[in-house]
């Protein structure tokens, strides 16, 4: 696949304002600089995975809105230390806790829709 240059149209079209805006908006800690991170691209398998599970997305929430998971947050680095033997702070232990349990409300919504978004579900099942 030829790498194409979007620089150009980029700065054009004011994607990365852009994208600090939607980013405002995210539901959790981890989806602004996810999102912050995609880049254009010209390949059209993903372009059409994108597609696909924005779709699915959509169709999702119009018939069914998703749990509430904003408690999640990028707990990483207090899951990392204790994976080292490191004493986590009580509030640490209760973000993870808090985490794990808006990502399995999100697993759980995603699993209820196998039919409908199978993408997505496929996604979820990443989900610890």
């Amino acid at each position: 696949m030829q790498t194409v240059d979007t620089s150009h149209a980029e700065g054009v079209l004011e994607l990365r304002r852009a994208l600090e805006q939607i980013a405002r908006g995210c539901e959790t800690t981890l989806g602004g600089p996810f999102l912050l991170g995609l880049r254009p691209t010209c390949d059209r398998t993903v372009i059409e995975g994108r597609l696909r599970k924005t779709a699915e997305a959509r169709a999702l929430i119009e018939s069914e809105p998703p749990p509430p998971y904003g408690s999640v947050r990028d707990v990483a680095e207090p899951v990392r230390m204790a994976g080292k033997g490191a004493l986590v702070p009580g509030t640490q232990l209760f973000r993870i806790a808090e985490t794990l349990t808006g990502m399995q409300r999100l697993r759980t919504w995603l699993d209820r829709s196998r039919a409908s978004a199978p993408t997505l579900c496929a996604l979820g099942q990443a989900i610890p």
